[in-house]
């Protein structure tokens, strides 16, 4: 933090030292302090992706969905194969009760990266809802097949997955073909 701030005190016009302070702020549970920075990078350098994808990020943790979902658009804008983005607006779509739009968002997510776990598993668990249930779970152990992390509820929360959607992931999990798949996993 010490370092950002002196980079920033010898060239207030450095954008990355911003972002970067932003960055260790957020870290630091400080969200105003992080918005904070990713606005004066954005305003150094409007095309600054990760900086609208972290503050996406921040906005949408403090209950700033809309915000969020502006930010993450800017981000794609930019960076159209940002999936990360376009994941997260999904997460936020899926919560609103919009799951078609969430369904989309993820399915473009994947199209971008097949092997992008975060995305798999949340369309995994959106068609598992819909009674597509089958391919709910071929899709789910695909994921996880590449990352087992993401059966853990607790890490899906830290990564912006709300109530719905994890309560909706707990029920996928606990389908005896799941609770086999990862008992083999282990």
């Amino acid at each position: 933090m010490a370092d950002f701030t002196s980079a920033i005190k010898i060239n207030p016009n450095l954008a990355q030292a911003y972002y970067n302070r932003g960055n260790v702020r957020y870290g630091l549970g400080d969200k105003q302090g992080a918005i904070a920075d990713y606005n004066s990078a954005l305003k150094i350098n409007p095309n600054l992706a990760q900086a609208y994808y972290n503050r996406g990020i921040v906005r949408s943790e403090l209950g700033d969905k809309q915000g969020a979902i502006a930010d993450f658009n800017t981000a794609i804008k930019i960076n159209p194969k940002l999936w990360a983005a376009i994941n997260n607006i999904g997460l936020i779509k899926y919560e609103q009760g919009d799951v078609e739009a969430a369904i989309k968002q993820w399915q473009e997510a994947v199209s971008i990266d097949n092997k992008a776990v975060e995305p798999l598993l949340a369309l995994a668990v959106a068609l598992h809802t819909k009674g597509e249930k089958q391919q709910a779970i071929t899709q789910a152990k695909q994921a996880l097949a590449i990352d087992k992390q993401y059966a853990d509820l607790a890490f899906l929360k830290k990564n912006l997955w709300g109530d719905r959607l994890l309560a909706d992931t707990k029920k996928l999990l606990a389908t005896s073909e799941m609770q086999e798949f990862l008992a083999q996993k282990n």
